[in-house]
């Protein structure tokens, strides 16, 4: 019998039923499961794409993936995590942002932002020397002289 292979379950659905089901041992072992598997994977998924932003909206914190993040943006002391529909309070500096970030499509564009160039829509120019960019979302950012240069090359890979 070979139908088993054909099973028309979709790949998550049994399991996702069994938890519905809330037998709580069996949630209990599951949780231990995950956790198991967590640690176990953390020194591979460390240093990959996985890299999660913790952001603070109000007292809750949101773990946010580098793709959904627009931008990095300093104001003071503070530096603000902007995503298409909302901002969060970060608890890193730029600096660090940008070391957790390093071979990722983010980009340092001015002493206070750092903007993920995947979200980019569009590009014009102030002056000789300073460009805007256009978010995704509408939001502006400029683009300072002395590393206008830099994002010039970056671009120019693409």
């Amino acid at each position: 019998m070979h139908h088993h292979s054909q099973s028309s379950f979709p790949k998550r659905g049994p399991s996702r039923n069994l938890l519905r089901a809330g037998n709580p041992q069996w949630q209990g072992e599951l949780n231990q499961q995950s956790q198991q598997d967590q640690v176990e994977a953390l020194p591979t998924t460390s240093a990959g794409v996985n890299r999660r932003i913790i952001g603070k909206a109000g007292s809750e914190y949101f773990f946010l993936s580098p793709h959904e993040v627009l931008a990095f943006q300093a104001e003071g002391d503070l530096v603000w995590i902007h995503t298409a529909k909302k901002k969060y309070l970060s608890s890193g500096t730029l600096r660090s942002m940008e070391g957790v970030l390093q071979n990722s499509p983010f980009q340092r564009i001015h002493r206070n932002a750092l903007i993920n160039l995947n979200h980019v829509r569009k590009m014009s120019t102030l002056s000789s020397h300073r460009w805007l960019l256009t978010m995704d979302n509408g939001q502006e950012f400029v683009v300072s002289k002395r590393l206008v240069k830099q994002l010039r090359e970056v671009l120019g890979q693409n």
